[in-house]
């Protein structure tokens, strides 16, 4: 323990949050001023509490008690050290964060505008706090003072009264009984001003206040061992002791210590038979710490199965480029070579050979004494990935993903904070795993927008990942893959900020699957009215026939759709900001999000006339009723959010498609993402236009990534395949190059459009949005906040700098709140951030992956 220093530097939980600033704003129409998320809070160290940095502590925080993180041990303090309180106690015994996760969560609360404490928060286990309650009680003062009425205020005589009823009261429910008591509400009964008066009572020592600490939510899980002691004569066992004849069988089998549950299943035998064994000094029991094991579910042990069968236990001999790619990655392991930056972006084509890249790279980190954390998108839906991790490195993986329990993640942590685990595969919070040896991160299918975090502390993985291995130097290395890199990504490699490898061609000799391209407009024009082409109906129809499995994608995003002519393709466009409308059908208007344009809904095409102009929007059940009525024999199965609710739905439902207990899977966008099933020689997307016409910049690169992706499935075995795209714009650019699988063109036109219109990589983008259950407020208050940034772009002297907005933002209407989005555009935005304050109601996301 480092006690040198006298004072401890604490970011302190609920001490400093942006909506606080509603307590700052007492001028309705002023420039909110700035408040230092980053602040922290010095205290005293007591001589008998040792402390380090990452120590989870407890302190006094305005006479209400908060858990905090040690950030620091100073020697002086910016206020006169007499005034300081002294830390109240440790909450673990062992510091929780290391020095390199202090300051990485330092820069994450600088860039991402967000408290100090909750970008700690992110580094640590689920369920790792403990509840700290404030007890109110009366001082003996106090109670000498409740006989004297006129010494105290009526507020302050309400909570005496309480305390002398009741004796002890937490503070919410001295809070609770204060507004019941005095009839308030609002401000005069807020838990603020309780709180208020209690600092007042306290400092007149009429009340004292004592920290009460709960148990953690989530504890060490105990289970019942048995093991034998002694040889039993089975000889003399007859009749109805063959019970115990079984389970002395299975706890020879066991060989030692055995979870007792396991050993009643083997003999199919009842707890009493362990029991009466115990009794007689044969089998030994005891209560143990027992691991929650994610990789034992059955799913997931199944696939694993299936993966060591396959062989993806032993690794395979290299291709030319998966060489010459892996060459690089350890040369920069090994200092032989500098990337920029310590990254480097692997381009590779769908089955190129990507993970056998990252399986080998993270061996030689392994053999080199390092650690690696792997990181795919939204794991639960890439069984796959952690299968084929788990059979290579049998015993030495960890999982942390939203699918675990807490009870699960809790455990893997702890593993990972041991040195149990030396490769963490998991989604985007894997990025902080506590590793101390880390040297190589991986960042699997790098452009997929889940890496970005939309609630809370809205981080990137991608970007926390890259400043992650900066802070450790030269000895950690970050490993971009994908097959259609993010446009960002792609540009930082072509100006030296990352190396580029390159993987153009598939791994056997297999050629990338063609596609063909289906104008619906012409299948109208024909008289085919259905959702299904003709040649995507012919493909079902010879894949069912053949004994193989067909995939179908549905583009969707959300339930806002767009208005297309059928006849013509002509799509409804914003005159002043040239991006689609969005139909809402609760108005029944076309409305633009971004310059707040409102009109209705044409009844013709104003290109061709046509009356074959609506709006767009169809869900899977729909495409699974249709192929179930068309091809009655086929086996169909949907895969899409409402289909996966219940733990382990992504990994049966694959399991079972894996099995060929289905001929036709139906799905969105899952099903676009790491899968690799040999018996699909089908996939066909039934409206590859829906994502184009979101009304976000990047849709469409979104397009692109995702058709590559889902045509990627097919073809990786080398059987005859077939991949169709429906679509009404064949001509665009997205669609084109997906079809050609030619990712070069795609950066072209793609990077040409962002420079045009001041899109990143060429600008920065801060996104606001506004929410409130009154509209007309909504739209007030987003118009006033909208000059609060103006003049905070004054004071900032950020040059070149605009506002997109003030509008409604895309969800117009979410859970009964309004929303109303302003995007402010332009370099070096942070300073912005220093000198404005978003108030109450806004919430503040940096870099966002999405600006619908």
């Amino acid at each position: 323990m480092n006690t040198a220093s006298p004072l401890a530097e604490i970011a302190v939980n609920q001490a400093l949050r942006p909506a606080d600033s509603r307590r700052l704003l007492p001028i309705p129409n002023a420039p909110a001023p700035p408040a230092d998320l980053l602040a922290t809070f010095h205290y005293r160290i007591p001589a008998d509490l040792g402390l380090s940095v990452g120590h989870h502590v407890w302190v006094d925080f305005n006479h209400r008690f908060l858990q905090g993180i040690v950030v620091g041990l100073n020697d002086t303090a910016p206020v006169a050290e007499a005034r300081l309180k002294p830390v109240g106690g440790l909450l673990h015994p062992q510091p929780m964060l290391t020095a390199e996760q202090i300051s990485l969560a330092r820069w994450i609360s600088e860039h991402y505008h967000c408290a100090l404490y909750d970008a700690l928060n992110l580094m640590l286990p689920r369920g790792f706090e403990q509840k700290l309650r404030t007890v109110v009680t009366l001082t003996a003062r106090g109670k000498v003072t409740r006989s004297d009425m006129r010494l105290v205020g009526p507020a302050q005589r309400t909570i005496l009264d309480l305390l002398k009823l009741h004796g002890e009261l937490t503070l919410p429910d001295l809070a609770a009984h204060y507004r019941q008591s005095r009839g308030v509400s609002g401000e005069d009964g807020s838990a603020e001003r309780v709180r208020e008066v209690i600092s007042q009572l306290a400092a007149r020592e009429l009340v004292e206040l004592t920290a009460r600490l709960d148990s953690a939510s989530v504890r060490v899980k105990q289970a019942r061992y048995v093991r034998l002691l002694d040889d039993y004569p089975e000889a003399k066992l007859t009749g109805n002791q063959q019970r115990t004849v079984a389970a002395l069988k299975a706890l020879r089998d066991a060989d030692g210590w055995a979870i007792a549950g396991e050993v009643q299943k083997r003999a199919t035998v009842s707890i009493a038979v362990l029991h009466a064994l115990a009794k007689k000094g044969i089998v030994e029991s005891s209560e143990r710490p027992i691991r929650r094991d994610p990789m034992t579910r059955t799913a997931t042990a199944t696939l694993r199965e299936f993966l060591e069968a396959s062989g993806a236990a032993t690794p395979p001999t290299l291709t030319v480029a998966q060489a010459a790619a892996l060459r690089r990655v350890l040369d920069c392991l090994d200092g032989r070579s500098n990337a920029p930056g310590q990254t480097l972006l692997l381009h590779g084509v769908t089955s190129s050979g990507k993970t056998e890249v990252y399986l080998q790279a993270i061996d030689h980190v392994l053999a080199n004494g390092g650690q690696a954390i792997v990181l795919v998108p939204e794991i639960s839906l890439t069984p796959q990935t952690v299968g084929r991790f788990a059979a290579r490195f049998p015993g030495r993986l960890a999982v942390l993903h939203s699918g675990l329990s807490d009870g699960e993640r809790h455990d893997e942590w702890q593993r990972i904070a041991k040195g149990e685990a030396d490769i963490v595969v998991g989604a985007r919070s894997a990025v902080f795993a506590p590793l101390p040896r880390l040297q190589l991160i991986v960042i699997d299918e790098e452009h997929e927008s889940s890496y970005k975090q939309d609630t809370g502390v809205r981080y990137n993985a991608r970007a926390v990942a890259v400043k992650r291995a900066a802070l450790l130097g030269t000895r950690a290395l970050v490993l971009l893959g994908s097959a259609t890199p993010d446009v960002e990504s792609y540009q930082r490699a072509m100006t030296a900020q990352y190396g580029l490898l390159e993987m153009p061609e598939r791994v056997g000799d297999f050629a990338m699957p063609p596609v063909q391209v289906v104008d619906m407009r012409a299948e109208l024009r024909s008289g085919n009215a259905s959702m299904f082409s003709r040649a995507l109906y012919e493909g079902i129809e010879r894949t069912l026939a053949t004994g193989k499995q067909a995939i179908l994608f549905l583009n969707r995003r959300g339930t806002a759709t767009f208005v297309m002519c059928r006849e013509c393709g002509f799509v409804v466009i914003c005159p002043a900001c040239e991006i689609p409308m969005a139909y809402h059908g609760d108005e029944g208007v076309m409305l633009c999000h971004r310059c707040d344009r409102r009109t209705y809904p044409p009844t013709s095409c104003p290109k061709c006339q046509s009356r074959k102009i609506k709006h767009f929007g169809a869900g899977t059940q729909k495409v699974v009723d249709e192929v179930s009525q068309l091809f009655p024999a086929a086996r169909v199965m949907r895969w899409d959010r409402d289909a996966t609710t219940a733990r382990s739905a992504h990994d049966e439902i694959l399991g079972r498609f894996v099995r060929g207990d289905a001929d036709v899977m139906v799905g969105t966008q899952m099903i676009a993402k790491g899968l690799d099933i040999p018996a699909v020689t089908m996939v066909g997307v039934v409206s590859a236009d829906t994502a184009l016409y979101l009304p976000d910049f990047r849709a469409g690169e979104r397009t692109f990534q995702l058709l590559t992706l889902v045509a990627g499935r097919a073809g990786r075995r080398g059987d005859p395949t077939t991949v169709i795209f429906q679509t009404y714009t064949p001509e665009h650019y997205a669609i084109a190059a997906a079809s050609a699988h030619d990712y070069a063109s795609f950066y072209r036109q793609e990077i040409f459009f962002r420079q045009d219109k001041r899109y990143p990589p060429f600008a920065e983008l801060i996104s606001f949005v506004y929410t409130s259950s009154e509209e007309a407020a909504c739209k007030l208050e987003a118009e006033r906040f909208a000059r609060v940034l103006k003049h905070g772009l004054e004071r900032a002297r950020i040059a070149n700098a605009d506002l997109i907005g003030p509008a409604p933002a895309f969800v117009r209407k979410d859970n009964g709140r309004y929303r109303w989005q302003i995007i402010v555009r332009g370099l070096g935005l942070s300073p912005l951030l220093r000198e404005i304050v978003a108030p109450h109601g806004w919430s503040v996301d940096v870099d966002p992956g999405s600006v619908l």
